[in-house]
């Protein structure tokens, strides 16, 4: 490391913090030098493959339904590329996807959600029948995807393995855990509930993903789903019971979630064998919101595992949504420490910092491992994302094999 030109470790920390936060002005990122095992573990990061303007494909030459004129691609599409995907170090090609959702035909009437409930206190509510109006226009086959929208952060992982740093990997798979909860952040409706036998299939090349879910059981409704990246494979199965308490609903997901690398390394977290509870509050009166709260576990078939405490918010908790976490090795030794928040972002230090004795003045010198991603410019009344307005969406070549797919059944 006694180059004059190569960045020093907290530079390299600085730059992936900027390509996550989205960079400054849309430039591309420089090129960060890569330091090798033998360096300690402080803000080290994959070096971004640097890619310039003439090697991102043209766009296609119609826009998406929903698209509107102005929303048009600028000439430097660098800028429309999501600031996450630059720097995992993969040329994913570009897609030119919607930005907002089609204006509804008709308006929605208001209903009153307490007098359609009121008689269910204590009961399954999946059981419950409730107006479309209480729907969000996504399937829960589709809210499976949602929790895939950082995927870079496993593909992140990934690179970090095969660079032998077992460590960075676990740490980014942990910040993977975590954020596929930020999509939940303001969603007060619930998806539609699937046909027996349903799939979904979700082909998105600007992320290196091929996603498929079914509904697999009625009842209780189990939906299993698989998806193939860069190197991996994620697949898991997901039930959710829910219980309405009148002034709240508090909802049990059930399931297992594996997440399985090329090189043989696997990692499996379970929402069932632990007190891990989401629930919606102020159902009658005030504004409705979620928590998420208890402890997640994420075992490794190798060198490391995490525990992720979820703290649940109390009614004068200032700081709310707050994570905290630790990756131990197998003999059981805390050798780093996560913390954050599960709809902001999630930061780590090498070092132990929640031990007895410990203190907090090393979280000073903390590094980022994944950041929300910006609210869509175009807001709905579900908070959908920006990866979760697209689910619904035919691009221009989907919808040609979906015409010359009903040609061919009504020719049958």
């Amino acid at each position: 490391m006694g180059n004059a030109g190569s960045a020093t470790a907290p530079e390299q920390a600085k730059k992936l913090e900027e390509a996550d936060a989205g960079g400054e002005g849309g430039a591309p990122p420089s090129t960060v030098r890569f330091f090798p095992a033998a360096a300690q573990h402080t803000a080290r990061q994959p070096p971004p493959i640097k890619l310039e303007e003439e090697d991102l494909p043209p766009p296609p030459a119609t826009v998406g339904e929903g698209v509107e004129e102005d929303m048009a691609a600028p000439r430097n599409l660098w800028q429309q590329i999501d600031p996450s995907m630059k720097s995992v170090g993969i040329n994913y090609p570009y897609v030119r996807r919607r930005k907002k959702l089609p204006h509804p035909v008709e308006k929605e009437k208001g209903v009153s959600l307490w007098s359609m409930i009121k008689d269910n206190i204590g009961k399954d509510l999946t059981k419950v029948c409730l107006p479309v109006y209480f729907n969000e226009p996504l399937s829960s086959l589709q809210k499976c995807f949602v929790d895939l929208e950082y995927s870079y952060l496993i593909d992140r992982a990934y690179e970090w393995g095969k660079r032998g740093d077992s460590l960075m990997r676990i740490l980014s798979v942990a910040a993977f855990a975590v954020s596929g909860y930020a999509s939940t952040d303001g969603r007060s409706c619930k998806p539609f509930n699937p046909l027996l036998g349903e799939t979904y299939e979700g082909d998105y090349p600007d992320k290196g993903l091929r996603f498929f879910s079914e509904k697999v059981i009625h009842h209780p409704m189990v939906v299993a789903c698989h998806c193939e990246g860069n190197g991996w494979r994620f697949w898991a199965d997901s039930n959710l019971k829910s219980k309405f308490w009148g002034c709240s609903i508090q909802l049990d997901p059930v399931g297992v979630l594996t997440l399985e690398f090329d090189d043989g390394e696997v990692f499996q977290w379970s929402k069932v064998l632990l007190p891990m509870t989401t629930s919606i509050y102020n159902i009658i009166l005030g504004k409705l919101y979620c928590d998420h709260y208890g402890t997640m576990r994420i075992q490794g078939n190798r060198e490391y595992s995490c525990k992720l405490k979820f703290k649940e918010q109390s009614i004068i908790d200032r700081n709310p949504h707050q994570v905290q976490g630790v990756i131990q090795d197998r003999s059981g030794r805390t050798v780093a420490t996560l913390f954050g928040k599960w709809d902001e972002s999630m930061h780590y230090v090498m070092v132990d910092c929640f031990g007895k004795g410990k203190g907090s003045e090393n979280f000073s010198e903390a590094h980022l491992l994944w950041k929300r991603s910006k609210p869509p410019k175009f807001p709905t009344r579900y908070n959908f994302t920006s990866f979760a307005i697209t689910l619904n969406e035919l691009t221009p070549g989907l919808k040609v094999r979906v015409l010359a797919l009903g040609a061919y059944v009504q020719m049958l």
